[in-house]
This record gives C-alpha cells, sequence and structure tokens, in this order.
C-alpha cells in the first residue's frame, strides 16, 4: 500500500476549498487586508462584489444570505482545514499561520492593454516631422500649423479615451469580485 507524501492531502483540501467563489473571497479579502477582518465588513464586501455594487448600496437580503452562508458552512469549512480562525465573540476572522501561506492573486489584476502607447508615440513622431518640415521649409508654414495642431487634437482624444477606459475598468473592478489565482507555498 503505497502512501501519500506528507502534506499533499491538505494541499488537495485547500484546493477543493476554494473551488467555492465564496471562500475564495473570504481568503482574497483576509490576504489583502492584513490578514484580519470585521465579519461584518467581510460579509458587506462579498455581498458587494456578489451584487456588482459598492459596498453600502446592498440588499439586505443579500447581505442576510452571505451571512448565513459564510457563519453556518463556509468559515466551518476554512476553520476544519485550518486556513482561518472565526472568533464569534470578537466578530473577526484571521488568517491562521497555515492560511497566511495562501497566496491568492486578482488574475485580472492589471488593467487591460490597450494601443494608447502605440497612438501616442505614433502620433507625437508626425506632429514632431510636420514641425520639422515646416522649419525646413518643405511644407508651406499654414500648412504646417494645421497638420500640427490636428496631430495634437488627436493625441488629446487618445489620451481621453483611455483615461476613460481606465475608469470603466477600475469601476468594474470595484464592483465585481476578481477573478483568481491561488499558490500554496510549500514551506
Amino acid at each position: 500500500m503505497s502512501q501519500a507524501k506528507p502534506g499533499v492531502r491538505s494541499e488537495e483540501d485547500i484546493r477543493k476549498a476554494v473551488r467555492n467563489t465564496r471562500r475564495r473571497y473570504v481568503l482574497y479579502h483576509l490576504c489583502h487586508s492584513d490578514g484580519v477582518a470585521q465579519f461584518d465588513d467581510l460579509v458587506e464586501r462579498i455581498a458587494a462584489w456578489e451584487t456588482e455594487s459598492p459596498s453600502g448600496n446592498v440588499p439586505a437580503r443579500k447581505r442576510e444570505s452571505v451571512y448565513s452562508s459564510l457563519y453556518q458552512t463556509h468559515l466551518p469549512k476554512l476553520e476544519r482545514i485550518g486556513l482561518v480562525t472565526h472568533d464569534t465573540s470578537a466578530g473577526t476572522v484571521k488568517l491562521t499561520e497555515k492560511g497566511e501561506r495562501i497566496s491568492v492573486y486578482c488574475a485580472a489584476n492589471t488593467l487591460p492593454a490597450t494601443a494608447f502607447p502605440k497612438v501616442t508615440l505614433g502620433l507625437g513622431g508626425l506632429v514632431l516631422s510636420l514641425l520639422v518640415a515646416g522649419h525646413l521649409g518643405a511644407i508651406a508654414a499654414g500648412l504646417t500649423i494645421g497638420l500640427a495642431a490636428a496631430g495634437v487634437a488627436g493625441l488629446v482624444l487618445a489620451l481621453v479615451r483611455q483615461v476613460r477606459s481606465d475608469h470603466a475598468w477600475h469601476r468594474r473592478y470595484r464592483q465585481r469580485g476578481p477573478d483568481y489565482i491561488v499558490e500554496i507555498d510549500e514551506r
């Protein structure tokens, strides 16, 4: 009869536990809150992620659902495998030493790639070449100024589009829970 390596069963338990979205939310929030959170704050944050609404605007029924499931199911499961402790009298949830070895990363934690740097470089190069050509007399001065102004306007429009895209991404990211990558330190 072959025996499993030490720690392998524990790692399997951890991976099974984090298949559940609410448990990943708990670990993610604790990993990014110095390892401790007030139970009520945790409930509010998870309910906000699930409803894609800002904290404070979560329907009471959703908050109650998250509260019950965390209290009755998810935190006990995470406690059984040794990742968190839930102190009901103090109203806190803390990562254990074993829980601190779990790293929960946001898989979509970077802004989406955009063409802004290429557009900026291209339009900047165009404006610069037009100004040089106008200075050398290769293009009429009036035409140079008009084309350079159009290039600058294009740069401004590209910048406005990029800023709006970034703001939209940040709003979506804050309102919904992130996708996750879970790593286990084998110490």
